[in-house]
């Protein structure tokens, strides 16, 4: 559980940048209430689930200089429970990403560790090396996110906002409320809630070649859409569990992880046992493989 309030300035990732606050109001104000793509997709696929408030947020961008920064734009935070506005900010970054002009990004030669930090890239974060993500960090990405290592976080009190792509060149297990407006690939994702905490939504689809997903309270649940290329998905425990045969994980888990008899529950929680202690789960893929 994170400490108490506290008062955190947000860090810059390489090169910081401007957004003019016209284009950004003028998004906000179309009369057909039609947004740029991810933001537009967002307010689509979240009726019932999260409220935005473009009106409001225009009033307060009128109010702001010129050429704003994307700290201005976050939503007034608990900085305990950074999560809680994950997705208001999301939202937020997906309008400033539409009108922010073209900038170098920045790479990060080694692993990139945010523990408690806030922080935000101004166009593509290439880390070389793995994203350790803890305490109540956030991390807002308005462009790519390229990890050539693993991404570990070791706390569900965190927020993820990555407006384009997220491609991890290594595992991938994630708490924490983590939004991703283009597409996800990996070759194992493990995701996890604490808490009643935890959530990934990607609005670009995911390939992967296993996806796991730990057994949800009903308090929260991964959201993907667009097209999925998992060739193991192992989620939507207990409300919606996958339609997996014995036959479709001989070929591509290790023979000694697969249950017998098969089951597709015990199968994950295996899985997920063997990947928290850093075992290998899955056989060489084939030279063919996507």
């Amino acid at each position: 559980m994170p400490g108490p309030d506290e008062v955190r300035a947000v860090g810059v990732i390489g090169a910081g940048a401007k957004i003019p606050r016209q284009q950004l109001l003028d998004a906000l104000l179309l009369s057909t209430g039609r947004f740029p793509c991810g933001a537009e997709v967002l307010q689509a696929r979240s009726q019932g689930d999260h409220e935005f408030f473009p009106a409001q947020l225009a009033e307060h961008v009128a109010s702001l200089p010129e050429q704003i920064t994307f700290d201005e734009l976050i939503p007034p935070l608990d900085w305990s429970f950074s999560y809680f506005q994950t997705p208001e900010t999301f939202f937020r970054a997906l309008m400033a990403a539409a009108v922010l002009p073209p900038t170098d990004g920045a790479v990060v030669d080694g692993d990139l560790e945010l523990r408690g930090k806030c922080a935000v890239c101004y166009g593509t974060l290439e880390v070389r090396g793995d994203l350790v993500l803890d305490g109540s960090a956030l991390l807002v990405v308005l462009g790519d996110l390229h990890i050539t290592g693993a991404w570990t976080t070791a706390s569900p009190w965190l927020g993820v906002c990555v407006t384009g792509n997220v491609l991890i060149g290594g595992r991938a297990s994630m708490g924490g409320e983590v939004y991703i407006g283009g597409g996800l690939t990996a070759s194992e994702v493990y995701t996890w809630e604490e808490g009643c905490v935890g959530q990934l939504k990607v609005l670009g689809g995911v390939s992967a070649r296993l996806l796991l997903e730990d057994e949800r309270q009903g308090c929260s649940f991964d959201q993907l859409f667009g097209s999925l290329h998992i060739e193991l998905p192992l989620y939507g425990w207990p409300h919606d569990p996958p339609d997996i045969e014995e036959g479709d994980v001989r070929g591509l888990v290790l023979p000694e992880l697969v249950p017998t008899p098969f089951d597709p529950l015990v199968l994950a929680r295996t899985l997920i046992e063997r990947f928290k202690a850093g075992d290998e789960l899955l056989r060489i893929a084939d030279s063919g493989s996507s």
